[in-house]
Formats: structure tokens, C-alpha cells, sequence
């Protein structure tokens, strides 16, 4: 029989992204009654997995195995996939309880992460689709029905995402529990992070931090080096920094890094003074949190989940979307003025470490756990 207080992780990329990262802090933070596992479905680890001991017991898996994947466990918690339908249908046959923290907008379009600026999944997606999805309303209607009929429970980080759930949905049950973030484990001085990146002490630093740097389209990675070079034009000094792209490279002005993590995020996240995040959309965003728990100000679009995390004029500036004018004079705003950056970094990391804590994210997922598993009455 099951253990009763047994979970098992699914994620589609083994190492990077939000959704592997947010399934890594529950297994870290589980409480040590849990036992927990984790499959993926695309290896994207190479060499860096190989002597790396938080990776040993991982487990690839394809997705219409996952229903049946590791039967010690009682319960099993899904962070994505590249195949919703034969997920699902994996469960569907079972009693098995499981549930999917939906960390993006796949499952309820034809084929986009985010429709940004398309509302055709608000009625019927369009065939063909605009943005060359392959019949992309027969494989919506398919992931409707497919989710309708395993009957999972549905987790959104945000109520922005969840009331988008609860409308394709109804009799749905869909929970909000917020994302949390690991709190630094020191605090290290700026000057200390800026030497092991070779960053001036008097430089202002305008940090750009996503998945795929800039070429991470809907966060705004292809606009970012023309924001920076507008903002450095208004604040002389400025350095911009792109990171969690390719390759490094140092120009005039502007710094790229590539996909960083451990301790050289945290240096990076510490060098910085302001947060830059122009996302077209976006659910409950890993970075704003972190930047928030580092003491960073932080200036956004308003979009998605992101006013949910920041407060207009509290913990950073929130414009309206591609509102460049606006987001680029937010942000000189920061840069120009110590004393307000300095509170608004203040109250990020208050706020962080008040309501955005990995460790009461991993407890209020527990509770979830907790009430699936009970018996019904």
C-alpha cells in the first residue's frame, strides 16, 4: 500500500525554468514526513547533472506514462508537460489524486504560453492560427475536455491566472497559492557582488534577468537593449545587464551574462539596483520575487500576476503594457534618487519575507496534500 504522505514531482525541462525551480523548493522544503520523487520529460541538464548530487534520483518519464510513474507514491503533483492530452489521459483511467499547478496559459490555449495580445481562446481559437499553432482549436476543445475528465485539482500562483481556470472551468477545483522564492542566505555588500563581475562601485545597475535573456520574446527580451540604452541615456553611468541568455559580453553599457544560478545569481541580484522587467505577460514571476527578497526596486509592466507581488509605488513602478516611455522614465526615476530606491527595496524584501517565503509556499501545499488525501466522508 502507498504511503499515505508520499508526493511525486512531474516537470517537463529537468533543470531550468520557473516550474522546475518552484517543484525543487517544495521538495526541498516538504517537511520531513513527506517523501517525495521527481520525473521529467526533457533532459536539459548535459554534463552539469552528471556529478551533481541534487539530481541522482530524477527520472525521465514520458508524459502518458506519468499516471503510472512511480506507484509508491500516493499522490502526484504536476508542474508541465509537452503533451496535456496524454498526461491526462494517463489519469483519467485511474482513482489516483493528482493535481497541476498551472504555471503558464498552455493548457487553456491552442498552443501559446501566453496569448499576450490574442483573445481568441476567450471564445474559439482561430483556424489558422495567427501565430501558427497546428489546429490549434481542435487541440484546445481536446485539453478542455481531457481536463474535464480527469478531474485534477487546479493550482494557480496568481488570481489573475485562476479566474481565467475557474472561467473555462466552473465546477472546477481551482486554489491560488502564491509562489515563494528561497530568502537569501547572507547578506552580501555591493561592492563585494559588483567585484566578481567586474562592475564599477559608482555604476547604476539596471538588471534585465529572464529564461532565454534576450531572446525570451514575451518578457520583453527583444526589447530590452534599446530600454537600456534609453535609460542610460537619461542616467549617465548606467550599466544594463541581460542575463539568462547565451554567451557573455561586455560593451558600452551593456553586460550579458548567461543563465545563471546559486551563488552567482545571488551576487547578481546584489549588484544590481533596480529590476527592469518589461514582460508582455506573465503568471506569479520567479524573478520579481527574488529581486524583491534581494532589496531590489522593481519596474513593470503591469501585467498578469505582477501587481499581485508589487504594489504601485511600494516596492517598485508598474506601467502600463509596452508603455516604453513610461517604464523607461520609472526606472531612471529609481536610479536618480538613492533614498527612494532604498525604501522601495526595503519594503521588497519586507514584503518577501513576510508573504513569499518558499517555506510557506511548501506549507500551504502541504495543507492541499493533506486535504486530497483525506477520506471522504
Amino acid at each position: 500500500m502507498a504511503d499515505a504522505r508520499d508526493v511525486h514531482h512531474h516537470v517537463l525541462l529537468r533543470m531550468r525554468g520557473g516550474a522546475v525551480r518552484v517543484a525543487r523548493m517544495l521538495m526541498d522544503h516538504h517537511s520531513g514526513s513527506w517523501r517525495t520523487g521527481l520525473s521529467f520529460e526533457i533532459d536539459d541538464c548535459g554534463s552539469a547533472c552528471d556529478t551533481d548530487p541534487l539530481y541522482d534520483s530524477d527520472r525521465l518519464c514520458v508524459a502518458g506514462a506519468v499516471g503510472g510513474h512511480d506507484p509508491g507514491a500516493s499522490l502526484v503533483h504536476v508542474h508541465g508537460t509537452q503533451d496535456w492530452l496524454g498526461l491526462l489521459s494517463s489519469f483519467s483511467a485511474t482513482a489516483r489524486p493528482f493535481l497541476i499547478t498551472v504555471h503558464d496559459c498552455s493548457l487553456i490555449t491552442g498552443g501559446c504560453v501566453y496569448p499576450v495580445f490574442c483573445s481568441h481562446h476567450l471564445r474559439n481559437c482561430e483556424d489558422p492560427c495567427p501565430r501558427c499553432y497546428p489546429q490549434s482549436e481542435m487541440n484546445r476543445a481536446q485539453k478542455l475536455r481531457a481536463v474535464s475528465a480527469a478531474k485534477p485539482v487546479l493550482v494557480s500562483p496568481s488570481s489573475w491566472l485562476a479566474t481565467m481556470l475557474r472561467r473555462e472551468w466552473p465546477g472546477a477545483s481551482v486554489r491560488v497559492i502564491p509562489n515563494g522564492v528561497d530568502l537569501p542566505l547572507r547578506n552580501m555588500t555591493k561592492a563585494e557582488a559588483r567585484s566578481r563581475f567586474g562592475i564599477a562601485p559608482s555604476a547604476r545597475v539596471a538588471l534585465f534577468l529572464a529564461h532565454g535573456g534576450a531572446h525570451a520574446a514575451y518578457k520583453g527580451g527583444d526589447l530590452v537593449e534599446s530600454l537600456l540604452a534609453r535609460i542610460a541615456g537619461m542616467v549617465p553611468g548606467t550599466l544594463g545587464i541581460v542575463a539568462g541568455g547565451g554567451g557573455g559580453e561586455r560593451r558600452e553599457g551593456l553586460l550579458t551574462l548567461p543563465y545563471l544560478g546559486g551563488e552567482q545569481l545571488e551576487a547578481l541580484l546584489f549588484a544590481a539596483d533596480v529590476l527592469v522587467y518589461p514582460s508582455l505577460s506573465d503568471n506569479h514571476p520567479l524573478v520579481v520575487l527574488e529581486a524583491m527578497a534581494h532589496g531590489l526596486p522593481v519596474a513593470a509592466y503591469a501585467v498578469g500576476g505582477i501587481p499581485e507581488q508589487v504594489e504601485q509605488g511600494k516596492q517598485g513602478v508598474l506601467v502600463p503594457v509596452m508603455a516604453e516611455d513610461k517604464l523607461v522614465k520609472a526606472v531612471a526615476t529609481i536610479l536618480n534618487d538613492a533614498s527612494l530606491a532604498k525604501a522601495m527595496g526595503d519594503s521588497s524584501r519586507e514584503k518577501a519575507a513576510r508573504h513569499f517565503t518558499s517555506a510557506r509556499m511548501a506549507r500551504d501545499y502541504e495543507k492541499l496534500y493533506e486535504r486530497m488525501l483525506r477520506p471522504s466522508s
